[in-house]
């Protein structure tokens, strides 16, 4: 999540599925876009609210601060 700001169609159908999943099942969601930033990706407060009020609410969240593995240097076994 959090290529680019979403449609109107694509925030409607994110909405639903978390309102469908929401106190039932499991969710896991991943960005590179910190959660005080979610607004300007789901592209709507109205709707970034809603979505981000069902995700944390009974959420366990982590935010990563390992740099990126790309930038790692290529080990022997990882060359071939």
């Amino acid at each position: 999540m959090g290529l680019g700001p979403l449609s109107d169609p694509k925030r409607r159908d994110l909405l639903e599925l978390i309102e469908d999943r929401a106190g039932r099942r499991a969710t896991l969601v991943t960005s590179q876009v910190p959660i005080e930033r979610s607004h300007e990706h789901i592209g709507d407060a109205t709707y970034g609210d809603a979505i981000r009020d069902r995700l944390v609410h009974h959420a366990y969240c982590r935010t990563l601060t390992v740099g990126s593995l790309r930038r790692l240097p290529a080990t022997e076994s990882s060359a071939t």
